[in-house]
């Protein structure tokens, strides 16, 4: 659209009122005051002024622009506008209809040559441009390898910024928290020396990147004789990260201990008065450990103290590591990056793509503009980079947790803020993880990972946990899930719907079926449906392969049928007598710890068969046994007693 100046001819008047006959008039193109800018004499656009435009012999110009302009005006002596006399900016730069163009991904899907018909001249504030990708833009960190034997705890996150595809940021422990070195051996020495008469301790501590250990445990007391050096030995060789150790003195007869020297060798004499020792012993060690990192081959920025929180890197890398200390010296991670999106609108310059996201301006994630799906985008002036104000549909994946989400290590007790929203919190060890109120976050996901070989305790307090009456929830090692709150309580879900499936098992002709590598602590449901193959036998369940020496049992409930539920040896029986019997049963399986370390198993069902003639019975009952045994109960079992079936078990994980 050619947008005219003022209506009319433009006219000015100089301070006295007259014409302002030769004042002039700079066009530049907004907001770059060192690009001039065309403007025309004529509507159509097609006539050139002169730059700048002088004003005529009755202070007047016809002014047309047909891009975003700034003018500035000035006098008739002026050579540039250091000196104005006013200024106006962007004009011509009002909302137009977008511009159409289509784009040819280059670089790795990530940058996005567009163009126009017909083409497109110049960029302006709030320029908008409609595109359709050829493909997806992808995300920007790819992959993070760690190499190493110790904990591997580092995460990457943060859109990368920089203009290098390819690259590779190396992250490298560089120094570890160590324990403060052995008492050294120290005793007088036969050669000539000057050590102060009186009794002395020697102690040694560990110099790393890092920084300095506290003292380590004091030698043997030795007695100066005013004559003679003190030999030290025993100093640790050096290895690893540390670089050195510290010597430190007491004084004769004191108990403050002063800086001796720092060596690199196992034995070291001490020839010094105490009038030397001056610089008193550290009192408090290194705190955390410490990384190294570097872009390519670019140089190595050493000693950076490990925080446990975000910590930026450069060109919008960030990491975290999750515990501050307990890495091993020389681990590595490595991070490869590709460019994010940038789009280059014919030829004017390849300018990154931002999203809001949370009330932030960030960079886009993987996928957030896809192939065939219009890109509505706005150039913002101040961030001289395009904005994306229609992102794609969010494609929500099942809740399996790839390597590509965004995670958070947690390691000790925790309490989940709105910031873990969409993340995995990825637990190492046994703790409890305390949700947030409900209400507060009604359709929000969130996601949980027992990430090591402990139990992970979900609490939410006063609220339900899936809607069930209990507020609490335990996920075993290995387990994923993903959590959403409905406003009132929070509900458990997974990739295979609710409850958790475990194992399931086909069985035919079979005497039991057994599933192992079950965890203390963690409730499960044993569902069967067995069809018994001879004329008399009964189905029962048995834990740990036990014959019930271990177990001491109670039958609470109502047997509706008079069927036995638990036989001479405890063990948790349900009787059929017919071939061709089809017994189903739902049993819900706690184990928990009672009365010390013994373990409580208890058992709360509901059973039914369907038989000849199509009869049918139900029964009910609870059942609980106390384990007394020094072993765990890790395995249970659907046993036959007499004869064989066939069918199906499940076992889920329900808390």
């Amino acid at each position: 659209m050619n947008i005219q100046f003022t209506s009319g001819k433009f006219y000015a008047t100089d301070n006295n009122g007259a014409p302002a006959v030769g004042y002039k008039i700079w066009a530049y193109k907004s907001p770059d005051t060192s690009t001039p800018a065309v403007s025309y004499s004529n509507q159509e656009c097609t006539v050139a002024n002169n730059w700048p435009v002088v004003l005529d012999s009755r202070g007047e110009a016809f002014i047309y622009v047909k891009i975003a302009t700034d003018f500035y005006f000035t006098s008739p002596t002026a050579v540039d506008i250091s000196s104005p006399i006013w200024e106006s900016r962007k004009v011509g730069a009002q909302p137009v209809s977008p511009i159409i163009g289509s784009a040819t991904p280059v670089t790795l899907n990530n940058n996005y040559i567009v163009t126009t018909v017909p083409t497109v001249t110049a960029l302006y504030n709030s320029f908008q441009l409609v595109m359709t990708p050829d493909l997806n833009n992808a995300s920007t960190l790819v992959s993070t390898v760690f190499t190493g034997t110790g904990i591997n705890d580092l995460t990457a996150s943060g859109a990368y910024l920089g203009s290098t595809s390819g690259s590779v940021f190396t992250f490298k422990i560089d120094s570890v928290v160590h324990s403060a070195p052995v008492a050294p051996t120290a005793a007088l020495s036969a050669t000539a020396g000057l050590v102060t008469a009186g009794n002395h301790y020697v102690k040694l501590t560990a110099v790393t990147v890092g920084g300095e250990t506290i003292p380590g445990a004091a030698s043997a007391v030795v007695a100066a004789d005013g004559t003679h050096k003190i030999d030290v030995s025993g100093i640790p060789a050096i290895a690893g990260d540390i670089t050195g150790y510290k010597i430190y003195m007491t004084k004769a007869g004191g108990s403050t201990y002063y800086f001796v020297a720092t060596v690199i060798t196992t034995t070291y004499a001490i020839n010094t008065v105490d009038a030397n020792l001056t610089v008193v012993a550290p009192t408090n060690g290194v705190a955390a450990d410490t990384f190294t990192w570097k872009k390519d081959g670019g140089a190595w920025h050493p000693g950076i103290a490990i925080t446990g929180v975000a910590q930026a890197i450069m060109e919008g890398l960030v990491v975290i590591s999750a515990v501050i200390t307990g890495h091993t010296f020389g681990d590595i991670w490595a991070v490869t990056v590709k460019t994010p999106a940038r789009v280059n609108l014919d030829t004017l310059g390849n300018l990154l793509v931002y999203k809001n996201k949370g009330g932030s301006v960030v960079a886009l994630d993987g996928n957030d503009m896809l192939a065939g799906y219009p890109a509505q985008l706005i150039l913002n002036e101040a961030l001289n980079a395009w904005l994306l104000t229609n992102p794609a549909t969010p494609i929500f994946s099942v809740p399996t947790i790839t390597a590509n989400r965004y995670r958070k290590n947690i390691t000790t007790t925790y309490a989940m803020v709105a910031g873990d929203e969409g993340y995995e919190l990825s637990c190492v060890g046994t703790f409890t993880v305390t949700l947030l109120t409900p209400p507060q976050f009604s359709g929000r996901f969130f996601y949980i990972k027992n990430a090591g070989t402990g139990l992970i305790t979900l609490d939410a307090g006063i609220y339900n946990i899936y809607g069930n009456g209990t507020s609490t929830f335990t996920i075993g090692p290995g387990g994923c899930f993903q959590l959403q709150s409905n406003g009132v309580d929070w509900h458990i879900l997974t990739s295979l719907g609710f409850p958790m499936l475990i194992s399931q098992q086909d069985v035919s002709a079979a005497t039991s079926a057994t599933f192992t590598a079950l965890i203390p602590g963690v409730k499960y449901r044993l569902i069967y449906e067995l069809t018994q193959n001879t004329s008399t036998g009964k189905i029962g369940i048995r834990f740990n392969g036990d014959a019930g020496a271990n177990y001491q049992s109670i039958i609470d409930g109502v047997n509706t049928i008079g069927t036995t539920f638990m036989n001479a040896s405890t063990t948790l029986i349900h009787t059929a007598y017919e071939v061709g019997v089809t017994y189903i049963a739902t049993a819900t399986i706690d184990f928990t710890t009672h009365y010390g370390n013994n373990k409580m198993v208890k058992v709360a069902g509901s059973s039914g068969y369907t038989g000849i003639g199509a009869t049918f019975y139900f029964t009910r009952a609870t059942i609980s046994s106390r384990y007394t045994g020094a072993s765990d109960l890790t395995s249970v079992a659907v046993i036959v007693d007499v004869g064989t079936f066939t069918g199906r078990v499940w076992l889920y994980q329900v808390g």
